[in-house]
């Protein structure tokens, strides 16, 4: 269990070390157990995360929040079968560091009465939020910037949230049946890789200009997948919902405002329309998809985000209202397991020793002291200088990290951590024969940042760049997946 308040890089690298040794919810993965017996109870809860104007948003420091689009929440999705419970928890931030995470579990189970590991927290990972990063904050404690890159007080607003919903979740509960449906959305989603010469790719931002906006949408899975519950109380619907794109209808570029981006909003418009429906969203393997095609300008004005945001979340919107229109074969979900496992994945470079790392952040603490004394603002200066944490998290040239496998019925679920590829979540599927799965990135751990293939490390473009793990990590995260699918039950496809 990773301490409160870390007061010296020394004492984060003691707690750490312990941590990937095995403590906590890092620990070895449940194993598969028989099928438990009766019905399914499923209960929801929701609560408002809205920051205060002037929280700090993603980029950290001088990136102070101006205006919000719409409320920012913490959704909870309780599942309970037989002597098993599972809780699945999103919140509507960028993501949240593993020994955060960690922390918070830990908490939500105790006050809900689950066990740590079985508390699986994710996020939207929309761009536009309070920044999360406070574990990185904590870094930067001794130069007296800790609340200013992450607010301890939205921190504090975050797990009040997650210990609302929870608390909901669970007295909201009721016997459910199950159902498993799909349906396409159209025109949200584009691959941000786009091919130029000499076998190469370049980036389509999120909010490009007209020219990249014109180029093809590339290789997508235009597919909105939900698992829905209906109770057998009084019909009412909760519905999980997962699709594969960047939630960046606002903007990738994180600056100073609040939205749940398409999702969120998306979710707020079907469940209005619908009635008697409450959903959950969970991003998918998106790391190279995003909706640059499809927003009208490159604009960076409020007005016109928020205008690109609601175009999206309708059509969002829409899609939901399909799958669960076109919701068949209802029926009692039999099986809930789960398997969640701490390992390693393999680092690009060799970290530099811990000291020099040290030395680093204290000379770009002060020059940003200097910088900002001569009224320069410098937004996203201290967030690149995370190489003492990921020292601090690493061993032998490795990253220590987790991930999980959920079987519920026949449907199955991956949650990944860091930003995966479209490709990775298509790769899975076929290994597996196209089974229904739901592939969850930036779940329980979002300090991997990108986990790229070979591939794109020969063809260039931004998420070769933007990693710090191997192309090596890629197979061993998948590896470890194809690994936990298989402890729930999930049989390879003969070939």
């Amino acid at each position: 269990m990773f301490m409160k308040g870390l007061v010296s890089a020394v004492m984060s690298l003691a707690l750490l070390a312990a941590s990937a040794a095995g403590s906590g919810p890092r620990a070895a993965a449940q194993a598969s157990q028989p099928p438990a017996t009766g019905g399914i109870a499923v209960g929801y809860g929701r609560a408002d995360i809205t920051p205060a104007l002037g929280t700090p948003c993603a980029l950290g420091l001088d990136d102070e929040l101006l205006e919000v689009f719409d409320p920012l929440y913490v959704r909870a999705i309780w599942l309970s079968l037989g002597d098993r419970t599972v809780l699945i928890m999103v919140g509507d931030v960028i993501g949240v560091n593993g020994d955060d995470l960690d922390e918070f579990s830990e908490l939500v189970g105790k006050t809900v009465g689950v066990p740590a590991k079985n508390v699986l927290i994710t996020s939207t990972h929309t761009h536009e939020t309070a920044n999360s990063r406070w574990s990185v904050g904590k870094l930067l404690r001794p130069f007296g910037l800790e609340d200013k890159f992450s607010s301890l007080k939205f921190k504090d607003q975050y797990v009040a949230g997650l210990l609302e919903a929870a608390r909901q979740s669970k007295a909201s509960a009721v016997p459910s049946e199950m159902a498993y449906s799909e349906s396409p959305v159209v025109d949200i989603a584009s691959n941000r890789r786009l091919p130029i010469e000499g076998g190469k790719a370049m980036m389509r931002p999120a909010r490009p200009s007209a020219d990249l906006r014109a180029k093809p949408v590339g290789k997508i899975d235009p597919l909105l997948r939900a698992v829905l519950f209906r109770s057998l109380k009084d019909g009412a619907v909760i519905g999980i919902v997962n699709y594969n794109c960047h939630p960046t209808a606002a903007g990738g570029d994180e600056l100073g405002y609040a939205t749940g981006d398409f999702p969120g909003v998306g979710m707020a418009i079907a469940e209005r329309e619908a009635g008697n429906l409450k959903l959950l969203h969970l991003t998918g393997t998106a790391g190279e998809i995003n909706p640059g095609k499809y927003v009208l300008s490159d604009s960076t004005l409020p007005g016109d985000r928020q205008r690109d945001v609601q175009l999206m979340a309708r059509r969002y919107a829409a899609a939901i209202k399909s799958a669960v229109a076109g919701a068949k074969d209802w029926g009692p979900a039999a099986r809930l397991e789960l398997s969640r496992e701490s390992f390693e994945l393999s680092l690009r470079e060799k970290l530099p020793p811990l000291e020099e790392a040290q030395k680093k952040l204290a000379a770009a603490a002060e020059e940003y002291k200097k910088n900002k004394a001569a009224a320069a603002k410098q937004p996203g200066r201290m967030r690149g200088l995370g190489e003492e944490y990921l020292i601090l998290r690493s061993r032998d040239g490795k990253l220590v990290t987790q991930a999980a496998a959920l079987r519920l019925g026949d449907v199955f679920f991956t949650f990944l951590p860091g930003e995966d590829m479209l490709m990775f979540g298509e790769e899975l599927r076929d290994t597996f024969g196209r089974p229904p799965l739901l592939n969850v990135t930036l779940a329980l751990d979002i300090a991997t940042s990108y986990v790229v293939p070979q591939v794109y490390f020969d063809e260039g473009g931004y998420e070769p760049t933007a990693t710090r793990l191997a192309p090596a990590a890629y197979v061993e995260l998948k590896d470890k997946m194809i690994a936990l699918l298989e402890s729930v039950g999930l049989a390879p496809a003969k070939r």
